[in-house]
């Protein structure tokens, strides 16, 4: 089964997710994921079930990691007011990727050393980390009416110090594996740990998070990850080309994507200065689809960078 149509299958079925959030996850339309998903429910019926083989398995791993990874966002993204209900569908694709660890994985001391499962790969502990540094901040990113709180602005307070270091042990183990390769989510996983280090906002190494995302682009082609890489190059003042990366990606999108970029452009341009410009691409934003709790965060966001009158 090809992964388009056996992607929202195994989000709906494992992860729980609604036709709406695969279709978020995967930037694409809900009618489009309703087909997908009938088209791959006709070709199991008549599949027979078989556990992959060795030869098959670490293409069979990188489909598990994906699910894992595409669930877990969907957790901390903005689109529930309940955070309880965040948390757990966070912890639910936590549980999963403990399974391909050990029983034990969730304790600080079991990652100390590499384990030697089959699935143990760079990916599992670089995703593992990842999770860890992101639940570590999940308490500051929204208030508590389920508005989000852009990092900038969050209560590093909150910010959970244990959940932290458990995921500087997993990337550890990570690094060790890769053997001097990153992967797209070991790369992640450092940029989100350059976020969890940084004492405040204008303490980020920016340039560290910048030569990330480069990386990242160069291992990936997806939209979200170029969006990031241009932010990315905004607080460095690197204005013209954050610009011209966006303009890249605006060029034929449409939708979903359509939206972010807007919103993007918006805020490179509130770093940059241009006021008027951003305001009217947060209002073309909202036009394209960006939900009203999007909109009031990517106003407040500029606003501040106004305020700030420095991207750092």
């Amino acid at each position: 089964m090809a992964d388009g149509i056996r992607l929202p299958l195994v989000l709906k079925a494992l992860g729980g997710m609604s036709v709406e959030a695969i279709a978020r996850a995967l930037l694409s339309k809900p009618e489009t994921i309703k087909k997908r998903l009938t088209r791959s429910k006709k070709h199991l019926s008549s599949v027979k079930y078989e556990i992959p083989d060795d030869s098959e398995l670490k293409s069979a791993i990188h489909r598990v990691h994906q699910c894992l990874y595409l669930m877990f966002n969907e957790g901390i993204s903005t689109h529930y007011r309940d955070h309880e209900n965040r948390r757990d569908i966070c912890l639910s694709a936590l549980r999963f990727l403990r399974l391909m660890l050990s029983e034990n994985s969730n304790e600080l001391s079991a990652l100390r050393h590499t384990n030697n499962s089959v699935y143990s790969d760079s990916d599992t502990y670089a995703l593992l980390a990842l999770m860890h540094f992101h639940l570590a901040r999940l308490d500051s990113r929204f208030d508590s009416s389920g508005q989000a709180i852009e990092l900038n602005l969050q209560n590093r307070k909150l910010w959970d110090s244990n959940e932290i270091k458990i995921g500087a042990y997993a990337m550890a183990s990570a690094m060790r594996l890769a053997n001097g390769k990153p992967s797209v989510y070991l790369l992640e996983a450092l940029i989100a740990f350059e976020h969890c280090r940084a004492k405040c906002f204008s303490k980020t190494d920016w340039p560290i998070i910048e030569q990330h995302y480069a990386a990242l682009c160069s291992l990936s082609h997806s939209p979200l990850m170029q969006i990031a890489y241009a932010i990315s190059l905004a607080h460095n003042r690197k204005f013209d080309k954050a610009v011209n990366i966006l303009q890249g990606l605006s060029n034929g999108c449409g939708g979903e994507l359509s939206q972010r970029v807007l919103a993007s452009f918006a805020y490179v341009n509130a770093l940059s200065g241009q006021v008027e410009t951003a305001y009217s691409q947060a209002k073309q934003a909202k036009k394209q689809g960006l939900t009203d709790k999007e909109y009031a965060c990517l106003i407040r966001q500029i606003e501040v960078s106004i305020n700030v009158q420095s991207p750092v």
